[in-house]
């Protein structure tokens, strides 16, 4: 029998930035956004669903924004959802509305410009026919230039089943996740 969601979680030490692309029981395609905080500054941090649907990462404290840790989580287009950790999910969303292909815009994302930690660019774009991209772009473990990507194309998901993405797997370690499981 697979997993749950939470039985995968909770394995992992330090999950940091989470991603769900689920098919729920009811057949629906769903898509969770989760953030975790080590520092002081990264556990006041909420999601703030804006007028227009999309959602914001912001300092529940109302103090200032750093575009690493605030930053819009969701954001769409006539015919995607986008969803990722950081800036790139605006500037996916303004490639895609200028005729960029999801998947190749995908490929050409960097990891966070934050040393020593270099976090895993996330993301999830949810197409209208509800086929989805869930890719990782992350520091190579020998510290090379340039980021590996991981791109997965997905066009179909059975109902109880889920992709779940994580920046990191567990503890310090820059890993992308990437898994399948069931309800």
């Amino acid at each position: 029998m697979a997993e749950t969601i939470q039985e995968r979680l909770r394995k992992i030490q330090y999950p940091g930035r989470c991603l769900v692309v689920a098919r729920v029981l009811s057949g629906e395609l769903s898509v969770v956004y989760a953030i975790t905080g080590r520092s002081e500054s990264s556990r006041h941090r909420q999601l703030r669903l804006d007028d227009d649907g999309s959602i914001d990462v912001v300092d529940h404290r109302g103090a200032g924004e750093d575009a690493l840790r605030h930053y819009r989580a969701l954001t769409r287009d006539p015919s995607h959802v986008i969803v990722g950790n950081g800036g790139h999910v605006e500037d996916l969303r303004k490639l895609i509305m200028g005729g960029r292909d999801p998947a190749s815009a995908l490929l050409e994302l960097e990891y966070e410009p934050d040393p020593p930690i270099f976090t895993p660019r996330i993301t999830a774009i949810i197409s209208q026919d509800e086929s989805f991209l869930i890719s990782s772009a992350y520091r190579p473990v020998d510290k090379s230039p340039g980021a590996e990507r991981l791109v997965i194309r997905c066009t179909e998901l059975p109902t109880g089943s889920a992709m779940v993405l994580t920046t990191y797997a567990g503890g310090s370690r820059h890993v992308a996740v990437s898994r399948e499981v069931s309800r």
